[in-house]
């Protein structure tokens, strides 16, 4: 079936609106945004809920959910649930699926998100053949975790594409000044990176960037977001290769309290390590890197940043008296941090006098945080939508006609 056009369209309904991807119908109370139309041999035999997957999700892919055989099919499951009940991120996924050929979820993230798999090149060929059989890729998720799941067909790694945002923006909001970033953006990434964190920044930087930084800042920090997702999947692989697993306590999630969904009571089983258990895992993320001294290097440092990062969030939340998923179930930040450069080899990762620079620093955007920003301006944290990079945003674009 051919899509129909915005002029064969506007035929039959005068008042239709078009938007940037679909056309927009209203009758004065209610709108409604179409975006595609589906030929009878691609719905035949599907649910009305799994009509929804077709937006992202291949018939295939759909079958796969209905009866899922495998880990790798429990992924597919996690990953198609965190999108399907949310407009915004059914359409981030649309602009993603746009242009190519034969799409498919899986196929994205494979092609796309391939963070794990350059992780487990860089291990020891041993450590890399148990880890590769272990499901394990990004999702979007709206909790900003890095997550081992305990499916009825075996264990799988998840890691939010919200972490990756929240390091993203903690990555210009710390380190912007030394690469030329006015303060006016970094405190607008710091205040992004808050708000990701908290569930109130829009998570549609594919439609609607927050600002167009140079390429080559852009990639810097890239690249340091990456070295923390490599970080991040590492800590969980570790944790299957140290047999923390048998030994863990498992806690039972709400899935509608990690993604945006609104017709499941659906759980997921979670392993909750000891304090011990994480510092061990944090170790041994960095350890088992052979042969490429400088990826351990970065690595590393990737991680001494992850906690300073955490060590500031767990500042605002004190400030807003919140309680966060992690500090209830990990090791202070800066506990792992230091029990982290004990352990490490003194040539791997920065010297404790750089880390003490890095510290100080942290404690002066808490400080600022806690004396001009978050007394007169947390509204700014809590309302529902998209913040911006000043000097890098020069238009803000109206939802759904814009992009």
């Amino acid at each position: 079936m051919k899509k129909p056009s915005f002029a064969e369209i506007s035929k039959i309904i005068p008042d239709v609106q078009k938007a940037a991807d679909g056309f927009i119908l209203s009758d004065g109370d209610f709108s409604f945004h179409v975006f595609d139309t589906h030929p009878k041999e691609l719905t035949e035999g599907l649910t009305h809920r799994e009509f929804f997957y077709l937006a992202f999700c291949s018939r295939e892919e759909i079958l796969r959910i209905r009866n899922k055989k495998s880990a790798s099919d429990y992924l597919l499951w996690l990953r198609a649930e965190a999108i399907v009940d949310s407009a915004r991120a059914v359409r981030v996924f649309r602009k993603r699926a746009q242009n190519q050929k034969n799409w498919s979820l899986t196929k994205y993230y494979e092609s796309k998100h391939q963070l794990n798999k350059e992780y487990i090149n860089e291990v020891s060929k041993n450590y890399r053949a148990k880890i590769n059989r272990v499901p394990a890729g990004m999702a979007f998720i709206d909790e900003v975790n890095a997550m081992c799941i305990n499916s009825d067909f075996g264990n799988v790694i998840a890691v939010s594409e919200a972490l990756s945002y929240f390091l993203f923006f903690m990555n210009i909001a710390f380190l912007g000044e030394s690469l030329g970033i006015h303060n006016r953006d970094t405190s607008a990434a710091l205040a992004i990176a808050i708000r990701t964190m908290l569930g109130h920044e829009s998570l549609d930087f594919d439609l609607d960037s927050r600002g167009e930084l140079p390429k080559h800042i852009h990639d810097t920090i890239q690249n340091y977001t990456d070295h923390q997702i490599f970080f991040s999947f590492g800590h969980e692989y570790a944790h299957h290769i140290l047999e923390h697993l048998s030994k863990a306590k498992i806690a039972n999630i709400k899935l509608h309290d990690i993604v945006h969904i609104t017709e499941s009571d659906c759980s997921i089983r979670c392993y909750q390590y000891a304090h011990r258990k994480e510092y061990e895992a944090d170790l041994f993320a960095i350890k088992n890197i052979e042969g490429n001294k400088e990826f351990r290097s970065s690595i590393a440092d990737a991680a001494f940043l992850i906690f300073i990062y955490f060590d500031i969030l767990e500042n605002v939340y004190q400030f807003m008296a919140l309680s966060s998923g992690v500090s209830r179930t990990h090791p202070r930040p800066l506990d792992r941090l230091w029990k982290l450069r004990r352990k490490l080899n003194t040539k791997i990762g920065s010297s404790p006098q750089l880390i003490e620079a890095n510290i100080s620093l942290a404690n002066s955007i808490k400080n600022v945080l806690n004396t001009e920003w978050l007394p007169f301006h947390i509204d700014e944290l809590e309302i529902y939508g998209s913040y911006y990079l000043p000097s890098y945003k020069k238009k803000v674009l109206q939802d759904r006609i814009d992009f």
